[in-house]
């Protein structure tokens, strides 16, 4: 099984309020503080990972956050950390 990231991308004619909303609203576990400290790393650094597992889920998860205008990329997970 291959396991891919999903990775919110920065824009910036996107609120960070927005962003925010989005994901407690789409990630059951992420809580507004949490929300927050992506959005920051989001912002700061152009990218942050949000989640990982199957490629499926990850592309229904993109097409939902893509549907609230957020800029979203899934890339297979890095095995270059596996022995």
């Amino acid at each position: 099984m291959r396991h891919y990231d999903l990775f919110l991308k920065n824009s910036d004619d996107i609120s960070f309020e927005h962003v925010i909303a989005v994901l407690t609203t789409v990630f059951e576990r992420v809580n507004s503080l949490r929300a927050e400290q992506i959005a920051l790393l989001t912002h700061t650094t152009g990218e942050c990972q949000v989640t990982s597992g199957k490629e499926q889920n990850m592309k229904v998860i993109q097409t939902l956050l893509e549907g609230y205008n957020l800029k979203t990329e899934v890339r297979k997970k890095s095995d270059r950390f596996k022995k």
